[in-house]
């Protein structure tokens, strides 16, 4: 659920599968958002999901579809009427965002943010040599080495914590929706 969204909606667990439920009002940044869409948002619910380059539309559905959950069954909501909404929401999520599951849904989207993460070189002193098990920093994707070996977990967190905080600034590509 977006941070310009409200209390979740009424009880809606029980009924048929809705259809026209979310219409895309809105492709960018939360500081791009324009101020009609702004204003939507105060009076209306409204939901986003991230887009990066490489998300199939599967991924972004499922996103999609929990953020859904959460707008309308709020954040105490149990696993059975979570697994309600769900079914009763899909054709919403499907109509909305109309694409094939294993295709990009938008691979000139921008970068996502780097979300640096820690993860641990592999334990083959054959292979790594002495750094074998070590950490190091890589971006969210696992696909770039953002910082040189380090011997332990919590100094690789905080590498990555700072690299993060380096630019603030950045934000998700997203999709906004109205939720109906």
């Amino acid at each position: 659920m977006s941070d310009l969204s409200v209390a979740p909606l009424a009880d809606t667990v029980c009924g048929e599968p809705i259809e026209d439920a979310l219409v895309l009002v809105f492709q960018g940044t939360a500081s791009q958002l324009p101020v009609h869409v702004q204003e939507k948002a105060r009076r209306e619910f409204m939901v986003s999901v991230s887009v990066a380059p490489d998300d199939l539309f599967h991924d972004v559905r499922d996103r999609l579809l929990d953020d859904v959950v959460r707008a309308v069954g709020g954040l105490e909501c149990d696993d059975r009427t979570a697994a309600s909404l769900r079914r009763r929401f899909l054709p919403a999520v499907l109509k909305a965002l109309p694409g094939q599951s294993c295709a990009l849904v938008e691979d000139d989207a921008p970068v996502s943010p780097l979300n640096a993460v820690p993860v641990q070189i592999t334990d083959d002193p054959v292979g790594e040599g002495e750094q074998a098990g070590w950490w190091r920093v890589v971006d969210g994707s696992g696909q770039h080495t953002l910082s040189q070996p380090v011997p332990t977990r919590p100094l690789a967190q905080h590498l990555a914590d700072g690299v993060n905080a380096a630019d603030p600034s950045q934000e998700w590509y997203r999709y906004w929706f109205l939720l109906r």
